[in-house]
């Protein structure tokens, strides 16, 4: 190796060193990103879970979650829903997450967005939901949740694959609070 490769190459890993720093040292895997926010600890994005329609398998509903933790579980988190399907979803009164031992009501959903897509339509939803109660469904994999929207009631069942996810988020992050 000659001079000039090992001051590119010592330049180089200075650069991506420093351009980690500025971008607030994030980890990322195919379950979740953190990210380091300062005083604040650490902000997690749980990348989105898969449900499929009880009743018709068509229908959808991916979730998200983001909150931040330092030392102690007292913040909020802020969960989104998407719904998939071929019927339109102005509104969102509630939503259930969780099994019949282990479950969180989130109400006050704001609509982010809603947009047609061949014959789907997709309407995206945020809210705050309780941390505390964020970890105390993790604590089970078998999730349902419910969606009471326009005066409809709408269950989603976890894919097997979001099972697993819910098994290994709970053992790499929830386990730990």
């Amino acid at each position: 190796m000659n001079i000039k490769q090992i001051i590119f190459s010592f330049l180089f890993c200075c650069t991506s060193a420093f351009l980690l720093f500025l971008s607030g040292c994030s980890s990322t895997n195919d379950l979740y990103k953190t990210f380091y926010v300062g005083d604040e600890g650490i902000q997690y994005f749980i990348q989105p879970l898969d449900f499929t329609g009880e009743t018709d398998k068509n229908e959808e509903l991916q979730a998200d979650i983001t909150f931040r933790y330092k030392r102690v579980l007292k913040d909020s988190s802020i969960v989104n829903i998407s719904l998939v399907g071929t019927n339109y979803y102005k509104t969102v009164d509630s939503v259930k997450i969780g099994t019949d031992s282990d479950s969180m009501v989130i109400k006050n959903l704001n609509i982010m967005f809603s947009e047609r897509t061949g014959d789907y339509f997709i309407s995206r939803f945020t809210s705050k939901g309780s941390l505390p109660g964020i970890k105390q469904v993790f604590n089970n994999s078998n999730w349902v949740i419910t969606v009471y929207a326009q005066a409809r009631s709408l269950k989603y069942l976890a894919t097997n694959s979001t099972k697993n996810k819910i098994e290994r988020l709970n053992y790499s992050i929830f386990m730990l609070f």
